[in-house]
């Protein structure tokens, strides 16, 4: 096998156990690695057997560290990446995003979501023009194209993006900073040589199934988003988002 799982957790275990109960029903044949920070451990004795690496750490991390931790233990030469709360379907194909990684005509491909019935694609272009982030998008596309953005739903390959990696400052919303740097950008900079050829197949999807997040922990999560977005904004200079992805 080539390809490994990983997944970031925090405070979620019901959503963690669905995802992984899901991931040994559809897709077996995966290894998957976790780094869970949240309060208590999601697993109090030890995890399925799809599971073969399962890390707590009692201190919040954040997904940005978290997912840098796995990275760095990924033994094998592709990965796919998704959050916590996601449920893999009989249809999802895993083996469609990492074949086109595995194909040389990207380095990274994602796929798209569905939520209450509706797919969510946000896909497409960046463009970063002074203090200004330009979005765009083509969701409507239902064949597989290259792009600079693909939601936190994609096969990788493992040198690549470890040489990338994710910027520890964003606990969260650390999701333009990485497609921004794939893409070339330097805070400060002009546009340099392409790092990630990024690519999106729009026929592969899981199911996004989000908990409810009241009281405390969606408090929590408000704030930290919030602190997150300013630090994104003040490294790029970036006074004003026009556009979005789909």
């Amino acid at each position: 096998m080539d390809t490994t799982i990983l997944i970031k957790a925090h405070d979620r275990p019901a959503c963690l156990q669905r995802l992984v109960s899901s991931l040994a029903q559809h897709a077996p044949e995966y290894p998957v690695y976790i780094h869970d920070d949240g309060r208590a451990p999601s697993y109090a004795q030890d995890p399925p057997e799809n599971v073969a690496l399962y890390h707590y750490s009692p201190d919040d991390i954040g997904l940005s560290a978290g997912r840098n931790f796995l990275l760095d233990h990924c033994p094998t030469e592709f990965f796919v990446t998704m959050d916590d709360d996601f449920v893999m379907l009989p249809e999802t194909d895993l083996g469609a995003l990492v074949q086109w990684v595995r194909s040389g005509l990207y380095d990274l491909a994602g796929g798209a979501l569905r939520f209450q019935g509706r797919v969510y694609h946000y896909e497409g272009f960046l463009e970063l023009e002074g203090g200004t982030l330009k979005c765009s998008s083509r969701s409507q596309d239902i064949v597989p194209q290259r792009c600079d953005v693909v939601l936190n739903f994609f096969a990788a390959r493992t040198d690549l993006v470890r040489h990338l990696r994710w910027d520890p400052q964003f606990e969260m919303g650390e999701h333009l900073d990485f497609f921004l740097r794939a893409m070339g950008y330097v805070p400060g900079g002009p546009l340099g040589k392409r790092v990630l050829r990024v690519g999106y197949v729009p026929h592969v999807a899981a199911d996004h199934r989000p908990e409810d997040t009241s009281g405390g922990y969606k408090a929590a999560r408000e704030e930290k988003a919030d602190r997150c977005r300013r630090r994104f904004q003040a490294k790029w200079g970036i006074t004003s988002i026009r556009g979005q992805l789909q």
